[in-house]
């Protein structure tokens, strides 16, 4: 889904600029799993790009936590600082310290925009963070995923887990007296 979105041959000038913001947006979403809430409280402050992370803050509902950001992510991200994140503040005369520039208050408009583009299939953004939770814990240990994904409680974590079908289908063949 990120490397399939486009930001080259852009139709409009001010467009090349929302293009890379909605890319930088995708890949916070796609490799972070971060949700709208997370999203609308970073500052260009927690982006270290000399690190390569970005500091989420904790919110009402989450923990604060630091998160790499992957290879890909960092040309976008340089490009957006740089140029194009004042381009949008002139644009939209939106000159706070907020990381995305917005000319309103329901960033999920944008994100909702965002992904019915690149997949209809998606219908929100607790998709796209559930699909990356659950990759998670199919790859890293399940306190690690607690973490990423800024949860308070394990039991907020463990709803994530899918029961392994394959193994489950098989004792039942294994052990049923019909069977």
């Amino acid at each position: 889904m990120y490397y399939s979105y486009q930001t080259e041959r852009i139709e409009f000038p001010n467009s090349k600029s929302v293009a890379i913001r909605n890319k930088v947006i995708t890949g916070l979403m796609v490799y972070q799993g971060l949700n709208v809430t997370a999203l609308k409280s970073l500052k260009v402050e927690h982006i270290q790009l000399e690190k390569g992370t970005v500091y989420i803050p904790s919110t009402r509902k989450t923990n604060s936590r630091t998160l790499e950001l992957k290879s890909a992510q960092i040309l976008p991200f340089v490009l957006f600082l740089e140029t194009y994140r004042e381009i949008l503040q002139e644009e939209l005369k939106n000159y706070t310290e907020s990381l995305f520039p917005l000319n309103s208050e329901r960033f999920d408009i944008i994100t909702t925009h965002l992904f019915k583009r690149i997949n209809h299939k998606i219908t929100n953004m607790k998709q796209i963070r559930a699909s990356v939770i659950t990759h998670w814990l199919k790859t890293y240990n399940i306190r690690e995923v607690q973490f990423k994904a800024g949860h308070r409680y394990i039991s907020s974590t463990e709803r994530y887990q899918q029961d392994d079908l394959e193994n489950l289908h098989e004792l039942i063949e294994n052990l049923h007296p019909i069977c």
